[in-house]
């Protein structure tokens, strides 16, 4: 015995005044479809139906109904649901009326003594719709996908963009302490006084410190963009890392003639398990950033401590950062003003290193500032770490 069909289920709604060719369209359908059948016949409940319930599959209509006709009913159709097909029935549509129609949008045109083919017209229009639906989609994806695209290139050059313009201040901060060195060996070989020569070996030392610091800084954020960071863990005294710091960064404070406030650690015991050189960097290079953009004033640093972690923060009475400037200070190759580089020198590295390092210590990193009134930076290692 051959196994009985599964039929496919139809929602339907039929704008027909007849009571008789309801009952025709009805035993059509229902020989084929699961059928799910709602017929109205004023324009009144074709609205109703159309604005309260939900999911018809198709809607066909007679062409003239009463007080209004089937250009109508698909103006209505189109405004309530664009998306359902609409097929007109009916006796004697006339073919001007029915290229009308289709102009219009809808689907087919069926003469009611021409209602076998009734079943196909509703099969392919559904599929057509669901064919659109999937071309809309693929479209509407397309779409997405290009706008990403659009924001991976803009990204991308303006990726290369702000690396030009990092190479460019690079080239500047290299060269200057480079032209101190070759400058000032010449006149430390030709010149006699001791004194003189004293100076200019200063300058030297100093001018490859500063040398040594870019040189570091480049390495560090080469290793951090090849994700090449290898982390050293050990138990780190706070009390002679801070004294270290401190010791490290008053001949800079010193010369620019701005207090470096070391405060007091809460508790003298502390240890943390974790990268010195990292945790060290850090700080040195948050406290250098607060003397770079503090002209008068201080800078101090500190830790506080909660149950999972330790809070150090460094605090300036600076320029502070602009509003508009603060979604860019961490990013890579890029000082919060790319004109800061020549108003007050530097790479523009240090602050997105340590937002690097604290990342890889598991810690997080961020700051307040008011602009003109300083600014204050925080960042968190956590107590226990893998």
């Amino acid at each position: 015995m051959k196994p009985k069909s599964i039929k496919q289920r139809l929602h339907l709604i039929y704008l027909e005044d007849s009571p008789m060719d309801v009952a025709i369209v009805r035993d059509i359908l229902e020989d084929e479809f699961e059928l799910d059948f709602v017929s109205v016949a004023t324009k009144k409940e074709f609205e109703n139906q159309l604005t309260t319930s939900a999911g018809f599959d198709i809607i066909l209509s007679d062409y003239e109904l009463q007080g209004f006709d089937a250009r109508e009913a698909l103006g209505i159709a189109k405004s309530c649901c664009p998306d359902i097909p609409f097929i007109c029935i009916s006796g004697t549509i006339g073919e001007e009326n029915a290229v009308e129609l289709l102009r219009l949008g809808a689907v087919d045109y069926i003469l009611k003594d021409r209602m076998a083919r009734l079943v196909s017209s509703i099969k392919r229009a559904i599929q057509e719709e669901k064919e659109k639906k999937k071309l809309d989609f693929a479209q509407q994806e397309i779409k997405e996908q290009n706008k990403e695209l659009l924001k991976a290139k803009q990204k991308a050059e303006e990726s290369d963009r702000l690396k030009s313009v990092f190479l460019s201040n690079m080239s500047h901060e290299i060269r200057t302490p480079l032209n101190g060195i070759l400058g000032f060996s010449e006149l430390l070989v030709i010149s006699n006084d001791f004194q003189k020569r004293e100076k200019y070996a200063s300058i030297i030392r100093e001018s490859c410190q500063q040398l040594t610091q870019i040189i570091d800084s480049v390495l560090d954020i080469s290793l951090i963009e090849s994700n090449q960071i290898q982390l050293t863990k050990t138990d780190v005294d706070l009390q002679k890392t801070f004294s270290y710091v401190h010791t490290m960064l008053s001949p800079d404070f010193e010369r620019k003639g701005i207090q470096l406030v070391q405060n007091d650690i809460p508790n003298t015991n502390y240890v943390l398990f974790t990268d010195e050189r990292k945790l060290t960097q850090i700080l040195l290079n948050l406290i250098k950033n607060g003397l770079k953009f503090t002209n008068e004033g201080y800078v101090e640093f500190g830790v506080d401590e909660t149950e999972k972690s330790y809070v150090f923060y460094v605090r300036d009475t600076g320029i502070g950062i602009e509003d508009a400037e603060r979604k860019v200070i961490f990013e890579r190759f890029r000082q919060a003003d790319e004109g800061s580089a020549r108003n007050f020198g530097g790479a523009g590295l240090g602050l997105p290193i340590s937002k690097s390092f604290v990342e890889i210590l598991g810690g997080e990193i961020w700051f307040k500032s008011k602009p003109g009134k300083g600014s204050t930076f925080y960042f968190t290692i956590p107590k226990t770490q893998e």
